[in-house]
């Protein structure tokens, strides 16, 4: 039986907001087709954050990031670049050019690749988002910068969303 993934966004008034120029001290991720600036959690599950994206305090951009087996079972943690867990021998960090990959070793799927995108038209840095990867329930979640596997996600392509306490809600 397969698992529906079921999301909501946070749309609440001056949510959704023009492209503006962003500080460096801004955190804006492309997943989907839309963009979530400053979101406190990137993705979460129930009240379980699965990403987060925050700035250290030399401003660079750190993920952490829960990994969770087809069962639902958490596999594995990244935080502050290092894996932790029952399986966290099973995932790599490779650095990829402006980014980095967290892939597993077992099946050698990419389970989310976060590269650093120079936006020229709306100068402004941004971190675009693919992620191939298992929630608590059993689901999974894809997506590239562009598209995703939930339709919610699909039909605010195109739209930015800062602040929010969480950015994307399953």
């Amino acid at each position: 039986m397969r698992n529906t993934i079921k999301i909501s966004l946070f749309l609440l008034a001056g949510i959704i907001v023009s492209a503006t120029t962003l500080s460096g001290q801004d955190v804006c991720l492309k997943i989907g087709g839309s963009y979530f600036i400053n979101c406190k959690r990137t993705i979460a599950f129930g009240e379980q954050a699965i990403m987060t994206v925050s700035l250290d305090d030399k401003n660079r951009r750190m993920v952490n990031f829960d990994i969770f087996s087809q069962e639902g079972v958490l596999d594995a943690s990244l935080k502050d670049g290092k894996f932790s867990g029952r399986q966290a021998n099973a995932y790599v960090v490779e650095n990829i050019g402006e980014g980095f990959a967290v892939t597993d070793t077992r099946s050698k799927r990419v389970v989310l690749k976060v590269m650093g995108v120079k936006n020229e038209d709306q100068k402004r840095n941004e971190l675009h988002v693919w992620g191939d990867f298992f929630l608590p329930d059993g689901g999974r979640f894809q997506c590239t910068p562009e598209e995703s596997n939930v339709p919610m996600l699909n039909m605010v392509r195109g739209a930015t969303f800062k602040n929010n306490e969480t950015a994307i809600q399953l």
